[in-house]
Formats: structure tokens, C-alpha cells, sequence
């Protein structure tokens, strides 16, 4: 297999400053345009890559500190706004701009003497009509058999900016199905790590909640649940633990709300709100995501908030990037640094071109 590398730096220029924080890991710098989409693999041995500069890349984790880390690189013919893994875990589905809509494809390994080539599987054009996409999550299906059901497969998530999202299988790009959040815009998207729940931040004060249904037979249907109700205004980001049975909801109405979303919606019974952590003004979360080890990642223009989840009690706070950020993602697995126990990883992506990966304040028992 041939590998590029990549160079990373923690030189006291003014752009990495951030190299310098206690929670700093690496900065895995090669791409030269907005990085719009990160994804760890199941394994967490792989992170994944999204580009406007026209390629896809795949980092080799094992050795996270490591200064020139190896990487694979898919050279596309159109921006790539979303990318995540494959059933397999090797694979990559891609979301790319393309007329007359957004493409969706799957792309898969093939060896060629000592190179790696990425053929497409499947494509799927159109897949928004001509909305815009605001975001998209891939759960491959080892992911979504963990709900039981050895027939669940693996579902690739998308939402527009203003309009309905749809779900699509991954063994063959079909379409699975839709679900209309109603909303003048559309702020946010979560998928449980189980593909079981879809969550949508919107224009209004409720964040809606569907469920991907199986049976033994396999997908059944996709239907609307549940709603959190108790903001006073417009909701702006939204994140599911890791078994799905929790969600953070941040507002422009200056709270930060943990629900119990473990509840018997088939007997209407309401999510329950668990905590709730009344912001500095002007404070609104645009993102965030909810870390193996029960830590939250919120994230605000280049900053990155760590917050406690049982208390709601701010951890610590990265001046993380030099502009926005725009993708968060815990890795699903612990992963050892040289001469340390397990931890918790959280990789950053940013308009400045830049990914950094970080450790969690939280220190793990060995």
C-alpha cells in the first residue's frame, strides 16, 4: 500500500498557537481550501476527510502523535461536502456538488500492484433536488446491528439547509426514505451512533426527533417520535450521546438543555429535560458533539467548549482554529497515546484549513 505523508507542526508560529494547549495532539495540515466534513472510522484507525479542494483524505491514526502522519488521497471532479465510512469500515460515501444536485457515492479500495485506487460502487445524483446540504452523517451497518437486528444496515443521513432530509441505505445508494422538519431553515442535524434516532435543529423552539425502524426482516419505516419542547427560541444545535439516550440542545434563548430521550414514546410519554445551564449572553452554540466519555464539545466560531454532562460545568475552553469551525467528531473508540492510558479524541475541522485532533480533560481510570 503506498502512503503519502503529511507534516504537522507545533512551531510557536501565531496561526498554531493552539499546538501549545495541554489538550493539543496534532495538526494534520496538507489540505489548501475549507475542510468541510471529518468521519472516524468504526475502529477508530482511520479518519476521513472532505475538501473544497476537490479531494477526499484518509489518515492513518495509529500513531496519533506522530509529526507525518500517513494519508491516502481520492482526487474528485467536483467539492465534496460530506464524507463518512463505508459497511465495511474501509470504504468512503462522499456527498459532492454537482448539477443538477448533489451526488452521493460510494467509493471502494482497490488494489493495483503496490497502490491503492478508489472506484465508485454506486452514484446517486440529485439526491436533494436543487437544495443545498447542511449536513450529513454515515452509520455503517456493524453501527446499526448493534440495535439487535442482524438484517439493519448501514444509512447515510442527509439534510437541507431549508427543506427535507432523506436517509440512504449503503449497500446500494437506495433511497430509504424522508423526513420533513417543516421549518423556514434548517440549523442542525444528529444521528444517534446506532442510526436508530434522527434529530433536526431548526427556525422553531422544538427539536423534532425520528426513528429509523428495523425489524427482522429488515428497514420497516422512518417515523416522527418524539419532539423536546421547553426552549423559548430558535434551537441552533443538537447532539445525541453515545447509545442515544440523552441529547443536548443549545438555543438562542441563552440555555444549554440535557434531555432523557430513553423514554415510551409509543405511550406518549415526553422526553424528559435533565439539565439545564443558563449561557453567558450572547453565547450561542453552533455545533457540538458528544464525546465516549460523557464530554461534550460545543463549539463557537473557532472556540471549542468542553462541558461536563452530568453537571453542565465548563471544562475548558480551546481557542481551537483561526476561523470557523465546521465539523466536530469524537472518535468512537478510546485510543492510547505512547505511555498513557486510553483517552477520549476529539478531531476539529476549520475554514483555516486545518485539523487538529485533542484529548478530553477527562482523565480515564487504567
Amino acid at each position: 500500500m503506498t502512503f503519502c505523508c503529511v507534516c504537522s507542526c507545533s512551531a510557536a508560529t501565531k496561526e498554531d498557537m493552539a499546538a501549545h494547549h495541554a489538550l493539543f495532539i496534532n495538526t494534520l495540515k496538507g489540505h489548501t481550501d475549507t475542510i468541510n466534513s471529518i468521519a472516524w472510522s468504526p475502529n477508530g484507525r482511520l479518519l476521513a476527510s472532505a475538501c473544497d479542494d476537490m479531494q477526499l483524505r484518509l489518515f492513518d491514526m495509529s500513531d496519533l502523535s506522530n509529526q507525518n502522519l500517513k494519508f491516502k488521497k481520492v482526487k474528485l471532479k467536483q467539492g465534496p461536502v460530506g464524507v463518512g465510512f463505508g459497511n465495511d469500515g474501509s470504504s468512503l460515501v462522499a456527498a459532492l456538488r454537482g448539477y443538477p444536485g448533489l451526488q452521493l457515492i460510494h467509493f471502494v479500495p482497490h488494489k493495483k500492484g503496490p497502490n491503492i485506487t478508489w472506484e465508485q460502487d454506486w452514484n446517486k445524483q440529485g439526491i436533494l433536488g436543487h437544495e443545498t446540504l447542511l449536513d450529513m452523517t454515515v452509520i455503517p451497518a456493524p453501527q446499526s446491528e448493534a440495535l439487535g437486528y442482524n438484517h439493519a444496515g448501514g444509512v447515510a443521513v442527509l439534510l437541507s439547509e431549508k427543506k427535507e432530509g432523506r436517509v440512504y441505505g449503503l449497500a446500494a445508494g437506495g433511497e430509504m426514505g424522508e423526513f420533513h422538519p417543516n421549518s423556514f431553515a434548517n440549523h442542525a442535524l444528529a444521528v444517534s451512533p446506532n442510526g436508530r434516532f434522527i434529530a433536526v435543529a431548526s427556525f422553531t423552539a422544538d427539536v423534532m426527533i425520528w426513528e429509523v425502524q428495523w425489524g427482522r426482516d429488515g428497514y420497516k419505516g422512518l417515523s416522527r417520535v418524539m419532539d423536546l419542547k421547553g426552549h423559548s427560541s430558535q434551537v441552533m444545535s443538537v447532539a445525541f450521546n453515545a447509545d442515544g439516550s440523552r441529547t443536548i440542545t443549545a438555543s438562542k434563548d441563552g440555555t444549554l438543555r440535557i434531555w432523557n430521550t430513553a423514554v415510551r414514546y409509543h405511550l406518549q410519554e415526553d422526553p424528559k429535560q435533565l439539565l439545564k445551564v443558563d449561557l453567558p449572553k450572547g453565547q450561542v452554540f453552533e455545533r457540538m458533539a458528544w464525546g465516549p466519555d460523557g464530554t461534550i464539545a460545543a463549539a463557537i466560531g473557532g472556540q471549542i467548549h468542553f462541558i461536563d454532562s452530568k453537571t453542565g460545568k465548563t471544562l475548558e475552553v480551546l481557542h481551537a482554529h483561526e476561523s470557523h469551525i465546521t465539523c466536530m467528531c469524537w472518535c468512537p473508540q478510546f485510543l492510547q497515546l505512547t505511555g498513557n492510558a486510553p483517552i477520549a479524541v476529539l478531531a476539529s475541522s476549520s475554514t483555516d484549513r486545518r485539523l487538529r485532533i485533542w484529548k478530553s480533560p477527562v482523565v480515564q481510570e487504567e
